[in-house]
């Protein structure tokens, strides 16, 4: 009898041993996954973004929604690029030294190339530039807006891109991703990752920054 009690013991120790490591591995496991993951996908946003700021002072300072157009014009558009050799030191700038003189006396050099929009931005992959890293092959929100300020008389133009939690963390721990976005829902935060904002306008700023 007593051997059977020490066994069962022996069971319920190891039982509960291993809920507790699981509890601890689970939270674990996902936060390193989701960096992971979200690692990939801030590049992706940071590259649209860099897309879309290219886009907007080539189109008057409107973004686009379409993300057909703006691959589109990253793969085909020209842009200028100053190609840069020198560059003035503290004493030059100091005795009133410009770049516009030190080009005239050969001290530096500034030659303006025309190359094209994905070259400039270095972007990679821009045929893809849409699709969600561990996404499953779904694509990004991307929306634009504008709002109107009556004491300046001027309109800004807006874009967001998003993709929320769901799409990203599918497949890994339900219990921590809606712990996940139950905090966002709680904090009035998106429950993902954006750039940008169509409502509350944020200087093209990313969620994470």
């Amino acid at each position: 009898m007593k051997t059977v009690f020490n066994v069962i013991l022996v069971l319920c120790v190891a039982g509960l041993a291993y809920v507790s490591y699981q509890s601890i591995k689970a939270p674990i496991e996902f936060s390193e996954t989701k960096d992971l993951r979200e690692k990939a996908i801030i590049k992706k946003l940071i590259d649209i973004r860099s897309a879309e700021v290219a886009w907007a002072e080539a189109h008057n300072r409107h973004y686009t929604a379409d993300f057909d157009s703006l691959i589109d014009f990253v793969k085909n558009a020209k842009t200028k690029e100053i190609k840069k050799e020198g560059v003035l030191s503290d004493e030059q700038l100091e005795a009133g030294m410009t770049e516009e003189k030190a080009v005239k006396l050969g001290l530096i050099k500034r030659d303006t190339m025309i190359v094209s929009v994905a070259e400039n931005l270095k972007i990679k992959d821009i045929d893809n530039l849409a699709e969600v890293p561990y996404g499953n092959g779904k694509k990004f929100n991307l929306k634009t807006g504008q709002q109107y300020n009556s004491k300046t008389e001027t309109t800004l133009y807006l874009f967001q891109c998003d993709i929320d939690y769901d799409t990203y963390l599918s497949g890994l721990n339900d219990s921590e991703l809606n712990a996940l976005k139950n905090k966002a829902e709680k904090g009035g935060k998106f429950a993902g990752l954006k750039v940008g904002d169509v409502e509350s306008p944020n200087n093209n700023a990313g969620n994470w920054e």
